[in-house]
Order: C-alpha cells, then sequence, then structure tokens
C-alpha cells in the first residue's frame, strides 16, 4: 500500500494525476490497483489483489467522508480502479 500526497502533504492528493505516475506504479508492482481518494490532501493506493468486495469498498469511502474528512476536503466518494493494460483510471 502507498500513500500518495506532494512534499507538503496539504492538497496532495493531485499527484495521482502526474503524467506516467499510475503507470510506473502498476508497473513495478506488475498488476492494477486500486485508488482510495482520502481526501484532498492524499490518496491510497493498492493492490487489486488486497481490495475488498466493491460495494464494502464503495461504503467505507462514503462512511469514512461522512465520519472523519471535513466537507471541504473530500475528493471523492467512490473508490478507483487502475488498469495497467488499457492505462485508464475507472470509477469503481
Amino acid at each position: 500500500m502507498l500513500i500518495l500526497t506532494n512534499i507538503f502533504r496539504i492538497n496532495g492528493a493531485g499527484v495521482i494525476c502526474y503524467d506516467g505516475l499510475l503507470k510506473i506504479i502498476a508497473d513495478m508492482a506488475g498488476e492494477n490497483h486500486i485508488i482510495i481518494p482520502c481526501s484532498i490532501h492524499e490518496t491510497i493506493v493498492m493492490s487489486e489483489k488486497t481490495w475488498l468486495d466493491e460495494q464494502v469498498l464503495q461504503e467505507m469511502v462514503y462512511s469514512v467522508n461522512r465520519e472523519e474528512v471535513p466537507a471541504d476536503e473530500i475528493l471523492s466518494d467512490h473508490p478507483f480502479r487502475y488498469e495497467k493494460e488499457m492505462n485508464r483510471l475507472c470509477m469503481i
């Protein structure tokens, strides 16, 4: 599992948009991965092999956002999957 942010750990979730970063991570891991938007400050990247059921994952992200993340720092209520072979990010 990786936590992606910037060096300041403020407004760092956008690093997932850095050109080629998700592909580099997938190439190193050799597999697809799941992106969990924690807040506008960071995202979690984990192996697709370790993820939970899609419904459970969606409920977890939504619940954490409502209970732990300030409303103005919520990035998304949906997890994403990076598909290595297609080089694309898809909403789960």
